[in-house]
């Protein structure tokens, strides 16, 4: 049998990994989540966030400082 193996291009990040992807604690990622609108999926009672939420955020702070 040919077994492939599927890379997934958008990952779901624990409330742990998404904050360590971001540089933040995780108690600032869980304010992010509840006060920004970053949609989570809940599967267990620990909260996924998908990679490509993670990346809008991002793209929507991104700035300039003066």
């Amino acid at each position: 049998m040919n077994q492939t193996t599927t890379i997934n291009p958008d990952p779901l990040f624990s409330v742990k990994d998404a904050a360590a992807y971001l540089s933040i604690g995780q108690t600032k990622m869980r304010q992010i989540i509840k006060t920004q609108g970053i949609p989570v999926v809940k599967v267990t009672s620990d909260p996924k966030i998908r990679k490509s939420a993670l990346d809008q955020f991002i793209e929507q702070n991104e700035t300039t400082i003066s």
